[in-house]
């Protein structure tokens, strides 16, 4: 009995092997054929190169290759999803190393060119302002924030982020009249960072000329109402600065000056004879520079040119309310000099110069397209000096830029002391090829803003504001660094 089962169940087992077997026979055959492939097929490829190969393999819109069988290419969504990321980041890897684009973004400043960008602005007035964020712009790549910690009018501390990771990079102080950083061992010299013990005697001797300059650059400004001004440079300045209108006539006639700040006057200045001087007159500020005098007159006599330069500091300055100057430089002086705001809009427009005090002018002037001429227009008073219209002229054509010396011009006045009325109707004058209008919006006696018309159609080409101590245009795209508009990135 257990024989013939066996028997039984052996027949059976044969049965289903041999249908096992013919089933394998059969599929492995078309395993096989799925396989091969024509020889003018494209080859298949999986993942995320099978996209490319569809869309590369077309002959008159259609697709010639066939899609490869699908236990071979179809993968869970996420992991095909990663997959193509990773092949997707090994591609562009490889892409940006082995073939790197053709073009490039905007080159930007280089880090000298933005430290001076950035020093223009920091040594700028404050106006008042306690902190001045980002004023570099935001299209900079630069973040420097600016903070007049006791309110003087000057840029005390900065904080200068280079990469706007919100990481202070810099930190710069400004201390006894210079910008400093890396806790003082690094200062700012001669448009540059340089280490403090590089710097040599003549150098330090350069920056105390500085400050002289400085001092007289505010010594030839129209003075304070009240007749005096206390402190001028800023109580953060290592000096410190006192000048009186003693006769009231709307210019300096005296300084103290405290090198120290020990409450000890260290000099004494006085302006006589178009100029100014101390040390009971043996030396005189002339050329921007303190020169010796001798003790007789006539063997070193005022030069001509520091005259013009003394009496074009007046005329430059804001007209009186009356209208008229009569001897601004004063009754001392060889020369005399009247002038005369014509249109009372706060400018002299024009003056009388009597060189020997004969009651006879030798010279006349008159402002006109944004400058002083003498001799019926053929000498202007250019970069500080006298010079021919012809020559002028002949320059503004071969400039790259024939606008610069309007835009100086324009600028000279925007930098000034603001009408008190607000309002500045074509300041640069009915002759000037340029209107310029400027408004001094809070009253505060400095322009906050200009409009400029090019060419006197009534459309504004330009419009100017002023922030962060600074003079901007183009949505603080291009700002005034004190000769030139030039690009804030």
């Amino acid at each position: 009995m257990f024989i013939k089962y066996q028997k039984v169940r052996n027949s059976v087992l044969g049965f289903f092997a041999v249908i096992g077997a013919g089933i394998a026979a059969i599929f492995g055959f078309q395993s096989n054929e799925g396989s091969r492939r024509p020889i003018d097929t494209p080859a298949v490829t999986t993942g995320s190169n099978w996209s490319e190969t569809r869309s590369t393999s077309r002959n008159d819109g259609f697709r010639t290759s066939k899609r490869p069988p699908k236990e071979t290419t179809e993968q869970p969504r996420v992991t095909q999803s990663l997959t193509q990321q990773t092949n997707s980041a090994t591609t562009s890897a490889t892409d940006s190393s082995s073939n790197p684009p053709t073009t490039s973004p905007k080159k930007a400043f280089s880090p000298s060119k933005q430290y001076v960008l950035a020093m223009t602005i920091a040594n700028a007035d404050s106006r008042g302002s306690e902190v001045a964020k980002d004023i570099l712009g935001s299209n900079n790549p630069w973040k420097l924030n600016l903070y007049d910690d006791n309110r003087d009018g000057r840029w005390e501390r900065a904080k200068l982020d280079k990469n706007r990771d919100g990481i202070d990079d810099e930190k710069w102080n400004f201390k006894n009249g210079t910008w400093e950083k890396a806790g003082g061992k690094t200062v700012w010299s001669n448009n540059q960072w340089v280490s403090r013990k590089s710097l040599t005697a003549k150098q330090i001797a350069g920056s105390k000329l500085d400050r002289y300059r400085e001092a007289f650059r505010i010594a030839s400004a129209y003075v304070d109402s009240s007749g005096k001004g206390k402190d001028v440079l800023g109580s953060g300045h290592p000096w410190k600065l006192n000048l009186y209108d003693d006769d009231r006539n709307g210019q300096w006639d005296r300084a103290k000056l405290d090198t120290n700040r020990d409450g000890n006057d260290d000099e004494k200045w006085n302006f006589k004879k178009g100029r100014w001087e101390k040390d009971g007159g043996r030396t005189i500020w002339s050329n921007n520079n303190w020169i010796a005098q001798s003790a007789s007159p006539a063997a070193a006599p005022v030069s001509k040119q520091a005259r013009y330069q003394a009496a074009m500091s007046i005329a430059q300055g804001r007209a009186t309310a009356s209208g008229k100057g009569k001897d601004v430089l004063g009754g001392s002086s060889p020369w005399k000099l009247n002038l005369y705001d014509d249109n009372r809009d706060g400018k002299w427009d024009r003056g009388k110069l009597d060189t020997n005090r004969d009651d006879v002018d030798d010279e006349k002037w008159n402002f006109k397209k944004g400058r002083w001429e003498k001799d019926g227009g053929r000498m202007v008073w250019q970069n500080n000096r006298w010079q021919s219209n012809k020559s002028v002229e002949s320059a503004l054509k071969t400039s790259s830029d024939p606008n610069q010396a309007r835009y100086r011009s324009a600028m000279a006045i925007a930098t000034g002391r603001a009408d008190r009325s607000g309002k500045g109707k074509d300041v640069l004058g009915g002759a000037s090829p340029w209107k310029l209008n400027l408004y001094d919006d809070n009253r505060d006696g400095k322009w906050d803003r200009g409009k400029l018309d090019r060419n006197r159609d009534n459309v504004d080409d330009e419009k100017w504001n002023f922030k962060n101590g600074r003079w901007e245009k183009d949505g603080g795209q291009k700002i005034w660094n004190g000769t030139n508009w030039v690009e804030t990135k």
